[in-house]
């Protein structure tokens, strides 16, 4: 499902130019899974109303992860946020059988992870084809014994892999404050 950000929203317009060696080089969605172990800190943090709240928390300060792509006259693309229409991230959540201790006894592979469908089916990233896709999807699996496992994927576009992990750090740090309306710095690396 969308997120819905309320009057969380980003107020500002935001734009980036998408270069000829970016839309060859990037169109493609990059996935990635995080395994939290079953403990009491994991039951506390990772509960669906703090992880709901907190990504929105995260979000705030990343217009362009609800930017679509857009093309100029010239036939140049812009990834684009617009306040008044925004592409929303997803957020998905679900109960798995698989439990984290025989997720681990696999070595986490991919593999596991797809036969208990704890990834998602991800799409063609291409540009051309791409203009309502969200650029950040993600989805949290309950796991049997308490452990977590979350999914995520972002258009390579908006985040690369680096900036893909420090964003997920950053909702770490959103989701660690106590009252989750405060807002967290942004990391340097996700700064536009």
């Amino acid at each position: 499902m969308r997120i819905d950000m309320g009057d969380m929203l980003p107020k500002e317009a935001a734009t980036r130019r998408i270069t000829g060696d970016t839309q060859f080089m990037f169109q493609f969605y990059k996935p990635c899974i995080q395994f939290y172990a079953p403990t009491a800190h994991t039951s506390v943090f990772m509960r669906q109303e703090r992880l709901q709240s907190s990504i929105k928390v995260a979000l705030h300060s990343c217009p362009l992860l609800f930017g679509r792509f857009v093309v100029q006259r010239d036939l140049s693309v812009e990834l684009a946020y617009d306040p008044q229409a925004p592409n929303s991230p997803t957020i998905e959540f679900q109960h798995v059988r698989a439990t984290y201790s025989e997720l681990q006894a696999g070595g986490f592979a991919y593999s596991q992870a797809k036969a208990h469908k704890i990834d998602m089916d991800i799409p063609d990233g291409a540009i051309s084809r791409g203009f309502g896709r969200p650029m950040l999807m993600v989805k949290v699996s309950y796991l049997a014994d308490g452990g977590v496992a979350v999914f995520n994927m972002s258009h390579h576009v908006a985040f690369d892999g680096n900036a893909i992990f420090s964003f997920m750090a950053h909702w770490a740090r959103c989701n660690s404050r106590p009252q989750s309306q405060l807002m967290v710095q942004l990391p340097d690396d996700l700064q536009s």
